[in-house]
């Protein structure tokens, strides 16, 4: 421990030695023994001791009192007097000097140790208590805030600091003049009161918000305030720190209203918005449009992940997005996504990342494009489509038939295309019009549909030419099996009747090696030399046979008869129909739904006098007729034709008296 250093100021040589010899003694350290006040004042300006030992009375022209005073107020040193005379008016100077002892000569060494050790002490205590005063008053008067010293029971301001004449525009010479109250309006009193209470209960209140100050030019500043209770020589007070929030107010002010519509702009927008976790992908938020296109209630949507809401089986769903989402930050792309009713819809979505507390979100907004990617779907298919039959155009039917051609030629497997054409369209338009021409051209695409398979490639690829690709042939002689199968069809639907003319179509087979691959263009152009083959030969037929364009009655093996007051009848797999004519073989009804080629069933006709006549038939035929629009309902009406099966002798006796009675 590093010694005190003291300095002796004796103009007595003996003394002057005496004292330093017992301060030695005692530990200390005597830096110096000077006899004059000048002489002292120097060494004390180049030692820099920690006390001086000071006599009063000194030879030279400055005595200890002056010498001391100097010492004081130039080095902040303590003094002690030392002196052998003492009168009143050399104690009111002594006073003055404010010294830390008075030693009376003699002394002893024990008095001299007590007058040094309580000294040097209490020059350390007032230097700390300086310094902790300095610092407490530079934080009191730099302070960023308003700080106000109260006496709790006046609310009278006892002290404030530089920053509250800043935020009240008072002066502090006015604010020490002032009571706290008069600080705040009159409708806050009773808070501050309130406030003072509770700080002289507890000791201590802090972050008290919606008070202001009332700024001596009359605004109004909006402050926080802290305050506590502290005690400063025996006697309570309350420090009140006040801090202007005018600005933070007014930050959270404009983040509230930035919140605000950023809530509106979120629940108003006209697409879905989806918040969901990145890392559990858990939806966390969602707007109002989101909850009607997927069909969940705000309290179902909290508990959803983005699996329960995908269209997984898609390949490009939205999971399948989310590393790149997070890679790159955002991504656009088009997907699917399920309704709570199952329904799958067409979407596009923008997904970006974005962070909330230091956590990965991503915020997608998902645009409905179901109706865009319905019209895509429907302009697609209409660009391959003929409008007339319903076919593949010509354009899609080579886009699909060159597509199979490239997967015959990987699988090896053979295919088959069949070149048709309407014999006779030309007269048909010629003498019947040309609606009945389109007639044909419908009734010829009917009969391909329901002649092949889905799989098969249908299509229309000129006036009245049609191809047919066979893609998965299962018969080797295919070509007699599908042109037998097809004749059969043509057969079936002139007998049938309902048009004045007879559907003839030529064909022509043509069969697809994959060992030897070829374009569908080379293929076509061999069914159609074998189709103009197959014309020739019908054209002979034709010409044996008469005319193409016939009456119904040439047509029909038995004659039909209209029949009167809409005689009703039922069918056992339809119910309640109407019947439109009817002959030996087969009867004609209208129907309000269409029925199956080939199906068997179970005709009861009612007679004038409510006797049931029943038969067995199947159906041959069965075509839209359009609309009723003298019915109430306007429901669509069909025409089915109907073949009697198992016709006894009986039943066609009953059939004929039924025709007689009811015939127009």
């Amino acid at each position: 421990m590093t010694k005190k250093r003291i300095m002796v100021v004796e103009d007595e040589g003996i003394t002057a030695m005496r004292i330093q010899s017992s301060l030695e003694d005692m530990g200390y350290a005597v830096t110096s023994t000077v006899f004059t006040g000048e002489e002292a004042i120097k060494r004390t300006a180049e030692d820099r001791p920690d006390l001086v030992l000071m006599d009063i009375i000194l030879g030279g022209k400055m005595d200890g009192i002056e010498t001391a005073g100097q010492i004081r107020s130039r080095f902040d040193i303590p003094v002690i007097y030392l002196t052998a005379h003492s009168n009143k008016k050399m104690q009111e100077r002594v006073k003055k000097t404010e010294p830390f002892g008075f030693i009376v000569k003699p002394f002893d060494e024990r008095e001299l140790q007590i007058v040094v050790d309580i000294a040097l002490y209490k020059h350390e205590m007032d230097r700390r208590l300086r310094e902790s005063e300095m610092k407490y008053r530079t934080l009191f008067e730099n302070a960023t805030d308003a700080i106000y010293l109260i006496d709790p029971e006046t609310q009278h301001i006892i002290d404030c600091n530089q920053s509250a004449e800043k935020i009240t525009g008072y002066t502090i010479k006015q604010l020490r003049s002032m009571n706290i109250e008069e600080l705040h309006h009159k409708r806050e009193h009773g808070i501050v009161s309130k406030i003072f209470e509770k700080v002289s209960e507890k000791g201590l209140l802090s972050g008290i918000s919606g008070v202001n100050h009332l700024r001596k030019d009359g605004k109004l500043v909006p402050v926080e305030i802290n305050a506590t209770t502290i005690k400063l020589q025996g006697k309570k007070y309350c420090l009140c720190i006040s801090r202007d929030i005018t600005k933070r107010k007014k930050a959270e002010d404009e983040l509230r209203e930035s919140e605000e519509r950023f809530h509106s702009l979120f629940e108003q927008a006209s697409d879905s918005i989806v918040i969901f976790d990145a890392g559990t992908v858990r939806l966390t938020q969602f707007n109002r449009k989101a909850c009607e296109n997927l069909g969940y209630t705000r309290a179902e949507f909290k508990n959803l992940k983005l699996s329960d809401i995908e269209a997984a089986e898609f390949p490009d769903s939205i999971s399948n997005h989310l590393e790149k989402i997070i890679k790159e930050g955002r991504d656009t792309f088009e997907t699917k996504y399920r309704t709570k009713n199952g329904r799958i819809r067409d979407v596009l979505v923008n997904a970006a990342v974005i962070h909330i507390r230091g956590k990965d979100y991503i915020q997608s907004t998902w645009i409905d494009i179901t109706g865009r990617k319905m019209m895509e779907d429907q302009l697609r298919e209409a660009a391959i489509t003929d409008d007339l039959t319903g076919l593949l155009n010509r354009r899609g039917f080579f886009a699909f038939s060159g597509q199979q051609c490239k997967l015959a030629d990987r699988n090896k497997k053979p295919m088959s295309l069949l070149y048709l054409d309407i014999d006779g369209l030309k007269t048909i338009n010629d003498e019947l019009g040309h609606k009945a021409g389109d007639n044909a051209l419908i009734d010829a695409a009917d009969i391909l549909k329901r002649s092949f398979r889905k799989s098969d490639i249908i299509g229309r690829i000129g006036g009245d030419e049609f191809a047919v690709l066979l893609t998965e042939p299962s018969e080797s002689d295919i070509e007699n099996v599908v042109v037998a199968h097809l004749r059969k069809k043509l057969k079936e639907f002139n007998i049938q009747g309902g048009r004045n003319y007879e559907l003839l179509l030529s064909m022509g087979i043509a069969h697809y090696d994959p060992d030897r691959p070829c374009s569908i263009d080379e293929i076509l152009i061999r069914a159609d030399d074998l189709m103009y083959e197959d014309k020739r030969h019908y054209h002979r037929l034709i010409q044996k046979k008469g005319p193409l364009i016939k009456t119904g009655a040439e047509r029909r093996e038995y004659k039909r008869f209209g029949i009167a007051d809409n005689c009703r009848a039922e069918i056992d797999i339809i119910g309640k129909v109407m019947i439109k004519d009817i002959s030996i073989g087969g009867i004609c009804l209208k129907t309000l739904q269409s029925m199956h080629n080939e199906s068997a069933c179970e005709i009861r006709m009612f007679t004038p006098g409510n006797k049931v006549l029943i038969s067995s038939g199947i159906v041959v035929w069965s075509a839209l007729k359009g609309k009723e629009t003298a019915e109430e309902n306007n429901l669509s009406m069909y025409e089915s034709g109907l073949k009697f099966t198992g016709m006894k002798d009986s039943l066609k006796s009953s059939i004929e008296k039924f025709i007689t009675d009811l015939s127009i």
